[in-house]
Formats: structure tokens, C-alpha cells, sequence
């Protein structure tokens, strides 16, 4: 906790605890970052419309911003499907979104 002192006019003063993991910004500097991210959640969104309906091990490490070790290792413990085309491994567009899904409730509960 850091201790903030706000000094104001007609011998006005205050002290507020803030947690020493929060940050004090302007309105307008607030409005700028809300701004910021609905752009990259609009971005987001039209990421997956344009997501083929099968994935490369590389595509799949790409879109969950992983590396291709943990995308073979999510694969090798059920929590992510594939298969083979020959010595290829293939993911479907389905089964990624359907694990993200899986993912965010995880998360979230």
C-alpha cells in the first residue's frame, strides 16, 4: 500500500491507501486505452473468421501464442485434438475454438 495525499483549496486535505499495484491515470488517458482495446477486440474477432478450417501444429502455436512443444504436448494429453495426414498432424478449426472455449470458462470460473 503507498499512501497518497491530495491537497485541495479552503484548507481541504486527504489521505487515501491505494494498493501499491494500482495506478492513477486521467479520464481522457482511461478513455484512450478502453478506445485501444475495443480495437483489438474487433481485430480479434475478425482474426477467427479468417482461421482455415485446419490448422498446421505452427498455425495452432501461432493463435494461442504458444510454442509448437506445448501445442504437441496439449495434443498428447487430450486437451486439444488432431490427426495425421501421413507424418503430418493437423488441428481442425472446430476443435481449437472448442478447447479456447474450454479455456476462457476455466478461467473464468
Amino acid at each position: 500500500m503507498r499512501e497518497v495525499e491530495v491537497t485541495g483549496t479552503a484548507h481541504l486535505q486527504l489521505k487515501i491507501n491505494i494498493p501499491a499495484d494500482y495506478v492513477i491515470i486521467k479520464k481522457e488517458e482511461l478513455e484512450e486505452l478502453r478506445r485501444i482495446a475495443a480495437e483489438a477486440r474487433s481485430a480479434a474477432s475478425e482474426e477467427k473468421d479468417e482461421i482455415p478450417p485446419t490448422l498446421t501444429m505452427e498455425q495452432v502455436a501461432r493463435y494461442l501464442g504458444i510454442g509448437r512443444t506445448r501445442v504437441f504436448h496439449l495434443i498428447k494429453s487430450g486437451e486439444l485434438s488432431s490427426y495425421k495426414i501421413g507424418k503430418s498432424r493437423r488441428v481442425r478449426r472446430t476443435d481449437l475454438l472448442e478447447f479456447e472455449k474450454r479455456l476462457r470458462k476455466g478461467v473464468m470460473q
